[in-house]
């Protein structure tokens, strides 16, 4: 015996079965082995136990030929289904439905290349969505006040230049302080002109960045908000500093206006 006849049947229908028996009959295929599992078309592939017991026998050499109903009674998902086509090409048995398709051939390949492009979608996809986390995580933000305390310049662990100062707001109930980053070319063109009080207008990324707290023995993770300058008005000196190192003098601009 090289023929097989595998079939799962719904709960209130075996017209699979039956179609498939006709299709043997009408082209004389009548010396065959029927594996029949009644099972939820959802159900995972590798745990069905009728179509184990036909892969065993594929396997055994004991058939070659295995006639389906439709890749559509086998599962509703298209990753199964190159996955049950896969084993029968690789075990050189062949797979035909209904219609008289060898699916081996003619759906194998057909099936890989829309997995192919729906897993690249899904990629595609995942990098959409990572790249809005991270525009939700990192917006731009505008900041004027005061400059109050001034830190001393220091180097990241991958060696760039960081310079942290506080901006002093007024409030009605009092002043605020926000800390404000400076990073690399900053550091080298406003860092050293920085002045307590110089009046700033500050343009710049507001990240969310990881922290780790430790509190009652205990390390708890969670994130702070940290706001990095790109770009540095200082309205006291009439200067503009850009995190690409340009420094503008917006005295002489005003004047040639």
């Amino acid at each position: 015996m090289k023929n097989a006849i595998y079939v799962c049947l719904k709960k209130y229908s075996d017209k699979p079965l039956l179609f498939l028996q006709s299709y043997c009959k009408e082209n004389n295929i009548e010396d065959y082995k029927v594996f029949i599992e009644s099972v939820d078309i959802r159900t995972d592939i590798n745990k069905r136990e009728e179509l184990n017991k036909l892969k065993q026998c594929v396997i055994n050499n004991e058939i070659n030929n295995v006639y389906i109903h439709s890749l559509e009674n086998i599962s509703r998902y298209m990753s199964d289904n190159y996955e049950f086509l896969k084993f029968f090409n690789d075990n050189d048995c062949s797979v035909k439905d209904i219609e008289g398709r060898n699916l081996n051939a003619e759906v194998l390949k057909e099936l890989q290349m829309m997995i192919e492009l729906r897993e690249e979608e899904l990629y595609m996809n995942n990098n959409e969505l990572e790249t809005n986390k991270k525009n939700q995580d990192s917006a731009m933000g505008i900041f004027s006040g005061n400059v109050a305390n001034i830190g001393t310049p220091y180097e990241t662990a991958n060696g760039k230049k960081r310079m942290r100062f506080d901006l002093a707001q007024n409030r009605n109930n009092g002043t605020q302080f926000f800390s404000i980053i400076m990073p690399t070319k900053l550091v080298e063109t406003y860092g050293q002109e920085i002045q307590k009080g110089d009046w700033l207008f500050i343009k710049g990324n507001i990240n969310s960045v990881p922290k780790k707290i430790e509190k009652d023995g205990k390390t708890i993770n969670t994130k702070e908000m940290e706001f990095v300058a790109q770009e540095i008005e200082d309205r006291t000196h009439n200067k503009t500093y850009i995190s690409d190192g340009q420094v503008i003098d917006n005295s002489k601009n005003e004047m040639e206006r």
